[in-house]
């Protein structure tokens, strides 16, 4: 029976080594096409956006240019009025610029051959209105009064005026055309970007599960190998026992045997093999996370820029409906942005691209900065928040910005879960060369058996218990106990059921602090 488990191990082995380089390299292709994909979409993005701000900015200097042709004629009114030369500073001031304006339109849309020839047709016009301005000015600067009137009422200037404003309509509108193509371009390449993300997580999710599923196989095996192995030597032992005329037969089981542990060698060679190609599909998924993070916080960004310029009403004016929905669509934007940044800090700590700046940092002035962040948002829950100020003098050696990232999450945490009513303590003192920094509360508190876990990327408590709004994904806790892990201090807690939870971050004083 042993002889014939043995056989079918040796001919399995080989079989199961194939697969399993054959899952490597398909896991390995896999994720090549899908940052592949992501890089091309990634980059169209972002041409789709730059087009879209291009357009905005033609905008933006057509209008720029028709206020320097209003000034024009508002100081030629003004002299016309009141023949003071102080008048004419706006007129001259108008006139440079509405050239530059116009030169500089040139240069946006040279790629443009309609919009060229609009710019064409505007330079006679701007000279014949610049010829009746200057015409005005000059009968009123000689004493004629009601000739540089009667030029004003031959209704010349205005035609010209009203030439030149159908001109410009046609580039606003030429403009416009194309800002809402290049918007809904981009607005495709984005849904595309957002696709290919869940596609490729999914699909991540789904090679690292057949990988583990692969290697529980594969423990599995070297189990039964080894299970195999000793029932072989027991049975060697005990046709030691018997008769010289069995030591032909031990012979060749014990050369079979000396086959097997080479086999057996061989798998566990090349399983360090598939732990080291695992731990850099770790690392290329790290990178993978940090690139996409970054890359979808341009959008996010773009998503309140305009939703705070319809709210100051540039797009027009909106209901106060309108403006309600406003402040949703950036209340869930600054939501995401803060889910994105969060992924965006676990995935450089994992990558080790985090730059840590020791200085000596004055323990003050960063419990004075998280209070003021903070302390809005305690008043708004209606939360006591209460402050101890640190001893004069005291610093710690730290990064200034990650200390200030750690003060204001767990303070954030200790305001989210901290009922009406209820009271938030800020507290700091130092133990020998030990400076703690302590954030109590009196909500709902941590279990015992969860405290471990709440460290854990990805890990939330009561997570039924938190309003959707205020739910993040689990990596607050994580990414500040990575950060005060980084600058050489701690990050731990103590806490009761119904008791509240009290956050204990321990960093080394700074050298000379009092």
């Amino acid at each position: 029976m042993s002889v014939s488990n043995s056989s079918l191990l040796d001919s399995s082995l080989p079989r199961e080594a194939s697969r399993r380089r054959l899952v490597a390299l398909a896991s390995a292709a896999i994720v090549i096409v899908i940052g592949i994909v992501m890089l091309v979409t990634i980059d169209r993005l972002r041409q789709s956006r730059a087009l879209v701000r291009h357009t905005l900015t033609v905008l933006a200097h057509v209008e720029t240019l028709m206020s320097h042709l209003a000034d024009t004629e508002t100081g030629q009114r003004g002299y016309l009025l009141t023949t003071e030369d102080r008048y004419l500073e706006p007129y001259l001031a108008g006139r440079g610029a509405v050239a530059a304006d116009t030169t500089l339109l040139r240069q946006l849309t040279r790629d443009n051959p309609e919009q060229q020839r609009r710019l064409d047709a505007l330079s006679p016009l701007f000279v014949a209105k610049f010829a009746e301005l200057d015409r005005t000015i000059s009968l009123r600067r000689a004493g004629q009064a009601d000739a540089a009137l009667a030029v004003v009422r031959s209704d010349s200037g205005r035609l010209v005026m009203d030439s030149i404003r159908r001109v410009i309509s046609g580039i606003v509108s030429e403009e416009r055309r194309l800002y809402d193509e290049r918007d809904t371009r981009s607005q495709w390449w984005y849904a595309l970007v957002v696709v290919t993300v869940v596609i490729g997580t999914v699909g991540s999710a789904g090679i690292a599960n057949y990988t583990n599923r692969l290697f529980a196989r594969d423990a599995d095996a070297q189990a039964a190998a080894a299970q195999l192995l000793g029932e072989q030597n027991a049975q060697l032992q005990d046709q030691a026992m018997e008769l010289e005329l069995q030591q032909e037969q031990l012979q060749s089981q014990a050369l079979k045997l000396e086959m097997q542990k080479e086999e057996i060698q061989t798998t566990a060679d090349e399983l360090a093999l598939r732990t080291e190609a695992a731990e850099t599909a770790n690392r290329a998924k790290s990178e993978f996370l940090a690139t996409m993070s970054h890359e979808l916080r341009t959008p996010l960004n773009a998503i309140g820029g305009y939703a705070d310029l319809m709210e100051l009403g540039i797009r027009g004016a909106i209901s106060q409906d309108q403006r309600d929905d406003l402040r949703r669509i950036k209340r869930s934007q600054r939501h995401l942005l803060s889910l994105v940044n969060d992924i965006l800090n676990f995935a450089r700590l994992e990558a080790g691209r985090v730059d840590i700046r020791m200085e000596d940092v004055p323990l003050d002035d960063v419990v004075s900065e998280a209070e003021s962040l903070v302390a809005p948002q305690m008043r708004a829950c209606g939360l006591r928040f209460d402050v101890e100020r640190p001893l004069p003098g005291l610093r710690v050696r730290a990064d200034r910005d990650k200390v200030q990232q750690i003060l204001v999450n767990l303070l954030n945490n200790a305001c989210k879960f901290t009922p009406s009513g209820g009271r938030v303590t800020l507290t700091s003192g130092r133990v020998d060369s030990v400076v703690c920094i302590q954030v109590a509360d009196t909500g709902r508190g941590i279990a015992l058996s969860r405290q471990r876990e709440i460290f854990e990327p990805f890990v939330q408590v009561d997570r039924h218990l938190t309003p959707d709004g205020d739910q993040g994904i689990g990596l607050g806790l994580a990414i500040s106990r990575e950060l005060a892990r980084a600058m050489g201090g701690d990050l731990t807690v103590e806490s009761e059921e119904s008791q509240g939870a009290k956050f204990t971050l321990a960093l080394r004083a700074a050298t000379g602090s009092d």
